[in-house]
């Protein structure tokens, strides 16, 4: 939601929406080298019920994977964007990447049952970090200003308040073992390749529109239909407390796993359609408020983009459990299906619909994935044999 806000700051606080474009590009290339920073390490970390690596190795890991997604990201942005918004995207990509290596943190935190930690560490983030970008756009009139003091509240949070409380549970210190690193990212290399296959779904219609129609195109688009991802956050947030426990119980009870996914997938549908009703009925009138006469004629763009943010949230909710699954085949299929069907889709229906193109794109892309990855949820289903639990109790 904070996201969303700043891109309202960057309409609101600036002129046009050429700076809500360069934001909403920063966004998304962000989101493609985020897989990389993150490599999947928070739901293997969670979902480690064998203890396969300590804390500090996980921590390890990150600074790792960290390094090469800036690496990354940078060759990307040199490679593919207009050269005068390099500063800026990377500077927003680096403060994307330091929030990924809190949740090593926040992983952590949720194995010893303590998520207030993780909720108010995602409150100081959101908000901070919201009220430092519109302070930064407001006194100097600048997007890379902007971002810069966005990093630096991130950056706060994380040593005030994030790692005070993680130290509660053991040393912070981040052991690099280099050959346990290297086999673990071998192992997870598909998994982190899943991540960066599901962004470029997000990704590259955007780029795409933004080149054939201009910045100002994709900043309408990123202004009217980003709020969809509310409702995906929102999704996500609701099995994220629990995937530890359903991976779990998957593995030694399967019809109470049954049972808790069921729940799961009703409480994900209910939240999902109530946010989609809300956004339906009062689009036009919160939009219009926000921004203004001038954003009305494209509240079209708001439908389809309800219906992406909810197709991609099961996507990733599928995608999550095959994880703790450890069924990396079916994850990285899904992912190349996704890349695949927008590589090739993104054109013709670019033209076709505009700018609703990313949408349509997506919800194309994301419905095939679906439909991949839930063959091989139902394939692993079938062939668990439930054992003894291994995984702490948490009273």
């Amino acid at each position: 939601m904070c996201n969303w806000l700043m891109t309202i700051a960057a309409v609101r606080l600036s002129s046009g929406f050429d700076t809500a474009g360069v934001l909403a590009l920063a966004m998304s290339i962000s989101n493609l080298v985020f897989p990389i920073a993150e490599y999947r390490l928070r739901t293997v970390q969670v979902t480690d019920v064998h203890g396969e690596h300590t804390s500090q190795e996980y921590l390890g890991m990150r600074l790792i994977a960290s390094s090469a997604a800036l690496i990354i990201g940078g060759v990307y942005t040199l490679l593919t964007t207009n050269p005068n918004a390099f500063l800026v995207i990377m500077i927003y990509t680096l403060s994307q990447v330091i929030a990924t290596y809190l949740e090593g943190f926040h992983a952590t935190q949720q194995r010893s049952m303590r998520m207030d930690y993780i909720g108010i560490s995602y409150l100081l983030q959101g908000f901070g970090g919201l009220i430092a970008f519109c302070v930064g756009i407001t006194l100097f009139n600048s997007l890379l200003a902007a971002t810069l003091f966005l990093t630096a509240a991130i950056i706060i949070t994380g040593v005030f308040y994030d790692a005070p409380r993680a130290r509660r549970f053991g040393s912070i210190r981040p052991v690099i073992r280099w050959r346990n690193a290297i086999t673990t990212f071998a192992k997870l290399f598909p998994l982190a390749m899943v991540n960066a296959a599901l962004s470029i779904v997000t990704l590259v219609p955007r780029q795409h529109l933004s080149s054939v129609m201009g910045e100002d195109a994709l900043g309408i688009y990123a202004s009217v239909a980003v709020p969809a991802v509310i409702i995906q956050a929102s999704a996500t947030y609701i099995y994220t407390p629990v995937l530890g426990r359903l991976i779990e119980l998957m593995m030694t009870d399967k019809s109470k796993a049954v049972s808790l996914l069921a729940r799961i997938t009703i409480f994900f549908v209910a939240v999902g359609t109530a946010s989609c009703a809300i956004f339906w009925m009062a689009g036009e009138w919160i939009l219009g408020l926000v921004f203004g006469s001038e954003i009305i004629p494209y509240i079209y763009l708001i439908q389809p983009a309800l219906l992406l943010s909810l197709v991609t949230a099961f996507v990733w909710f599928t995608n999550d459990i095959l994880l703790g699954l450890r069924d990396y085949i079916g994850c990285l299929l899904g992912g190349i299906v996704a890349a695949g069907v927008t590589v090739i889709t993104t054109s013709p229906l670019t033209h076709r619909f505009g700018l609703n193109s990313p949408s349509i794109v997506g919800i194309v892309a994301s419905t095939i994935a679906l439909l991949v990855m839930g063959l091989f949820l139902v394939r692993d289903y079938r062939r668990l044999t439930p054992t003894r639990s291994s995984f702490p109790e948490n009273k």
